[in-house]
């Protein structure tokens, strides 16, 4: 729970809270273990819970040493060991064949993370991006982890039902991008920053796109403003120079949604 080195080491992180743990199960993640006391009775969610994985390990502990590791005030009942899934961009559900009907219809909607450094922000940025029907998150370079407990805790189980992908460094996706434009000739790829004078409202979030979302202090990197076909700003008043990055992609996300929503209803 606190030690991204060892998460990454056995590929597994803990999962706490009733929706974060009954999403995990709902979309059908893998659980490798349980972790519980025997010093007090389960309720009938965490029996059941538990039965639904039966095959996993089970972790008995003390109740004092259960509230200990719980992150919630009042300590937990049950906590989940997860499998953290690869990071690999066939997880995402683009480029599709033609004939592929088992992936959503509509243009893609995809976001990139370029170096969070918060895990609190990039849960907060996975629930908007599952609010507002995004088909897939890739997070690049050295950044915050996804399976960090504040950031599973921010997402409110939204991490469960959206693939999250990290790679290394923009070079990573080329391939990736070259595959996306060849399946998808009018496919754009977006950039947000607060240095152009072009508004969000002039992008036509109809046609398959890959939004970038920059770094909370220093923003896209400079490969990446490269590599955009068009860079945007969220126009704002007062004395403030900047949104948070979590505030500003969901109010990206809410006007890509609210075009295609009224595309579709025409």
């Amino acid at each position: 729970m606190r030690n991204r080195k060892r998460r990454q080491q056995y590929k597994r992180f803990v999962v706490e809270g009733v929706r974060p743990i009954t999403q995990m199960l709902a979309h059908n993640w893998t659980v490798e273990g349980w972790v519980y006391t025997s010093e007090r009775r389960l309720s009938q969610w965490a029996q059941d819970t538990i039965a639904a994985a039966a095959d996993a390990e089970h972790y008995v502990l003390t109740a004092a040493l259960m509230d200990e590791i719980s992150d919630k005030e009042n300590g937990s009942e049950l906590l989940a060991v997860a499998a953290i899934p690869e990071d690999s961009l066939g997880r995402l559900p683009f480029p599709v064949r033609r004939d592929d009907t088992k992936n959503p219809s509509e243009p893609p909607l995809l976001v990139l993370l370029d170096r969070p450094a918060n895990p609190g922000n990039i849960g907060s940025i996975i629930r908007s991006c599952d609010s507002f029907r995004v088909h897939g998150i890739v997070m690049t370079g050295h950044s915050a982890d996804p399976y960090d407990p504040q950031c599973v805790r921010s997402s409110v189980g939204s991490l469960f039902s959206i693939p999250v992908v990290r790679q290394g460094s923009p070079a990573d996706l080329e391939p990736w991008l070259l595959e996306m434009r060849r399946a998808y000739p009018t496919f754009q790829v977006i950039g947000t920053t607060a240095r152009t004078n072009r508004p969000l409202s002039q992008v036509d979030f109809k046609q398959p796109t890959l939004l970038l979302i920059g770094n909370e202090t220093v923003g896209l990197s400079r490969t990446l403003k490269d590599s955009a076909d068009q860079l945007v700003r969220i126009p704002i008043h007062g004395t403030a120079s900047s949104l948070n990055v979590a505030c500003a992609a969901s109010i990206s996300l809410y006007e890509a949604d609210q075009q295609r929503l009224h595309a579709g209803r025409r």
